[in-house]
């Protein structure tokens, strides 16, 4: 894989997935199109994430990306503004602990689908904790508020990155796993041609 792709998507993908030795890595892929890969990292770190784009890409070029899309990782939301300042951050949505509670989860959920940011605010603002998983979800939806209100514009998903995990893990279960990264990024590149 190469060190730096020609040219910085508009819009990104951010996840990670279990690699060598079970080690989280790092992925970002293109969010819209091909859903190229742009970078598979060693870890997850925010200095190694950090570096990678600073010292790869021009300021310039950080600035043309126009939406990053995570999923409810708050160490990624700290930094995208750093890197990519004109990006949105996006949070995906249908995040799985809102099974706990029904009519909260609907009321959210109904919110999103209609891309209603006015209702979406009041049910975030006038929730009452209720002791279950769903205050916690609630609560990291209103420390990121302002991604969340922008992934109710936003058609963006990371769906595209989750996709192409779910081809890593089958990978490296085919594999029985991987010892060294750099042939695990080429295996990475064949499945993806």
């Amino acid at each position: 894989m190469k060190s730096r792709v020609a040219r910085l998507p508009e819009n990104l993908c951010f996840d990670e997935f279990r690699s060598v030795n079970s080690t989280m890595s790092f992925i970002c892929c293109d969010a819209e199109g091909s859903h190229d890969i742009v970078a598979i990292l060693e870890n997850r770190l925010t200095k190694t994430i950090r570096e990678h784009f600073m010292n790869r890409y021009t300021n310039r070029e950080r600035a043309a990306v126009k939406s990053v899309v995570v999923d409810l990782n708050a160490q990624y939301i700290k930094f995208i503004k750093a890197l990519f300042p004109n990006a949105l951050d996006l949070i995906v949505k249908n995040h799985p602990q809102f099974e706990k509670v029904y009519d909260a989860y609907q009321d959210v959920f109904n919110a999103l689908k209609e891309k209603n940011r006015e209702r979406l605010i009041d049910v975030l603002e006038n929730y009452r904790r209720s002791g279950q998983n769903m205050d916690t979800a609630i609560s990291t939806l209103k420390k990121n508020m302002t991604a969340v209100l922008n992934s109710v514009e936003y058609d963006f998903s990371n769906g595209p990155v989750e996709g192409i995990n779910r081809r890593i893990k089958s990978l490296k279960r085919s594999c029985f796993g991987f010892r060294n990264l750099d042939n695990f990024r080429k295996r990475i590149a064949l499945i993806r041609s």
